[in-house]
């Protein structure tokens, strides 16, 4: 019997933040990486810099007599906001918070014989922490120590609002006019606009070989279906199924399984999101090796309009990742629903509710009683970085005794049909103890 296994119901009287988490375990498949590394830094040791690094701060001053250049942090340390470190308990840490405006600093990795390798690509890839305001970093390349020069090249500038807060990946080529530099050097140059401080972890260098023969290429997660509202739209992404340069990616797309299979104008990059979905239709990623000529292709996603698919057990959602279904990010995979999809009661990753959830009111304050804290012994978010978020305010942090207080429902389908006791688990979090409790429907 295909059963809603769980229907998310939460009514608020009072300014009440819950967090809903639940945890299982997904089978993923993940293919050997061939690249060659030249550097990886994690800042785990509260020596800082790390050893071969390089600290520069040609000008700040700090407000307190803090740091006021690049330092070492841990999690939920001095930084504001307090954050956890991607990886580990340790990070790099730039204390804008405290730092006047036109201050900046420069952490230098230890110099990278690129020579070593021919053909292929060299990239390098980072984690920085996202949260708002016009702080920034850029990310420089140099064949020297130093920001400046006649080869100093700019390969990014990060804004803190690029992207909704937490912890986002980025990564760069290189240019290959520094392939045949035997010492190359990548700089992380915060600047501060005396807003909210900057963090980066998990840095990584490589080389990345060039492709050959005729590249693997799958969907993520692997092809299946995907149901959205009529008239809404997904988002498909995949990728080589080997780490090698010169991949050139195109998404297609069919009205049949089958094809014949047309190009999506400027889909090139690994993820791409659908037209409006009115009828089924069938999308698939291309792959071109540059290097050998060879082409694959993955399967194709079904995206159809429609109800949820019912989820195999066991099951885990840790709401990293949410998808279109009826409105941007309104659901935490396609087994679920959200009702109402849009507007202060429905739910969201618990950064994403004010930028795609259409949230009002107190909903959308980032600081102070609003802000998701740890919960001891268990992290903020606990499994990963996110976790669903229901909130419910009109001024103040409470809604008054005649306001209709907000519901939303987040529904999971799954299938019960195997014999046996079925087992739900979550973790479940009040952010205001002691207010008037939120009734919890499962």
């Amino acid at each position: 019997m295909n059963t809603i296994l769980t229907s998310l119901l939460l009514m608020k009287k009072k300014q009440l933040f819950r967090r809903i988490s639940m945890l299982v375990l997904l089978v993923m498949s993940f293919t050997s990486v061939n690249a060659q590394n030249y550097l990886t830094q994690g800042f785990e040791s509260s020596t800082f810099p790390p050893s071969g690094w390089t600290l520069n701060t040609p000008s700040g001053s700090s407000d307190d007599g803090g740091p006021t250049g690049w330092a070492w942090q841990t999690s939920y340390g001095a930084s504001f906001p307090g954050i956890p470190a991607h990886s580990g308990s340790g990070m790099a840490w730039y204390n804008s918070w405290d730092i006047y405006s036109g201050g900046y600093s420069n952490l230098i990795t230890p110099a990278m014989n690129f020579a070593a390798y021919t053909g292929g690509s060299n990239q390098v890839s980072f984690w920085y922490y996202n949260y708002s305001g016009s702080d920034y970093m850029n990310v420089i390349v140099n064949t020297t120590a130093s920001a400046t020069g006649s080869s100093a090249t700019t390969l990014a500038t990060i804004n803190l609002s690029t992207s909704s807060s937490g912890w986002h990946q980025y990564t760069y080529t290189i240019p290959s006019s520094f392939s045949s530099s035997a010492t190359v050097y990548v700089i992380f140059q915060a600047n501060s606009n005396y807003g909210y401080d900057e963090n980066i972890d998990d840095i990584s260098v490589d080389h990345i070989p060039p492709c050959s023969g005729i590249p693997g290429v799958a969907l993520i997660p692997s092809a299946g279906k995907i149901s959205v509202c009529s008239g809404g739209t997904a988002t498909v992404s995949g990728a080589g199924t080997s780490v090698s340069s010169g991949q050139v990616y195109q998404w297609q797309t069919s009205t049949s399984p089958t094809g014949p299979w047309t190009d999506v104008p400027g889909a090139t990059n690994t993820t791409v999101t659908t037209t409006a979905i009115t009828s089924t239709k069938y999308y698939r990623l291309k792959d071109s090796c540059t290097a050998s000529g060879g082409v694959g292709y993955s399967l194709a996603d079904t995206v159809a309009p429609g109800t949820p698919t019912y989820a195999s057990l066991p099951y885990v959602q840790d709401f990293e990742n949410w998808q279109n279904y009826c409105t941007s990010y309104d659901i935490p995979g396609g087994n679920w629903s959200n009702t109402p999809s849009s507007g202060d009661g429905s739910w969201r990753r618990e950064d994403q509710g004010c930028s795609y959830g259409g949230w009002t009111s107190t909903g959308c304050y980032t600081s102070g009683f609003y802000t998701i804290t740890p919960v001891s012994p268990y992290t903020s978010s606990h499994g990963g970085s996110h976790c669903a978020r229901f909130h419910g305010a009109v001024s103040y942090g409470y809604l008054s005794a005649s306001s209709t207080p907000w519901s939303g429902a987040l529904d999971l389908y799954v299938n019960c049909s195997g014999t046996g006791n079925k087992l739900l688990q979550f973790f479940f979090k009040s952010q205001w103890p002691g207010y008037t409790p939120a009734g919890l429907y499962i």
